[in-house]
């Protein structure tokens, strides 16, 4: 009964809308001439309506067809991404953590690689360890991280690249994170420059260092 009160109700609308579109004064004036073109015209007419009609009526339906094939092919995108990251946090969480690389080594590292440029005592102004270094914020709390400051004077262009590029191959724990350079005041045709290199150790070496001693000292009791 709902559906073809619902049918009843949709016939009566459609008439009623029908007879207030007739008595439209535009209706009327295309009406009239429609009726007086010829028979041939008005066929071609009703024809290319007609084709008209059929193609609104398929085109609402493809306009859904293709955008539903443009969210599948989407999420089968993201599903593979997905699953690539997911191997990819797999293989990292099995890979060995790197080794630390305690601070005061990390100095001695740099003065060394420092030396190995043949910068002389007079360019190498001070190698310091940052005691009250605060971590970018980027950087997850857990992760230690330490930092040492290299002022250096009187360098070369050439020489301001050796430097970082040493810096940045120091060891796979340790990044250049800020490095300001600027013109020698006495000699332009040089630079000082100034690195901050950061040492990034995971907790969880330490962690197994402190559990082994615990346990070493709990055997020797």
């Amino acid at each position: 009964m709902a559906i073809r009160d619902i049918k009843e109700q949709v016939k009566d609308a459609f008439i009623k809308a029908y007879e207030h579109l007739k008595e439209n004064p535009l209706f009327i004036r295309i009406k009239e001439g429609f009726e007086v073109l010829p028979t041939k015209q008005q066929k071609l007419i009703v024809s290319a309506s007609g084709f008209l009609f059929i193609f609104l009526l398929f085109l609402v339906p493809y306009s859904y067809i293709q955008t539903s094939s443009e969210y599948i092919t989407e999420f089968e995108d993201n599903r593979t991404l997905i699953r690539r990251l997911l191997k990819s946090s797999t293989a990292a969480s099995s890979a060995l953590l790197p080794k630390p690389f305690p601070i005061a080594f990390a100095k001695s590292s740099v003065t060394r690689e420092l030396e190995s440029l043949n910068l002389t005592s007079e360019q190498i102004k001070d190698v310091q360890v940052l005691d009250n270094y605060k971590s970018p914020r980027y950087v997850p709390k857990k992760i230690i991280t330490d930092a040492v400051e290299i002022t250096l004077s009187k360098l070369n262009l050439e020489q301001v690249m050796d430097v970082g590029q040493k810096m940045e191959s120091l060891h796979s724990t340790a990044r250049l994170i800020d490095v300001d350079i600027f013109s020698d005041k006495k000699d332009p045709h040089y630079y000082n420059a100034k690195y901050v290199l950061v040492i990034f150790n995971a907790p969880k070496i330490e962690e197994l260092k402190k559990s082994k001693k615990k346990k070493s000292r709990r055997k020797k009791r």
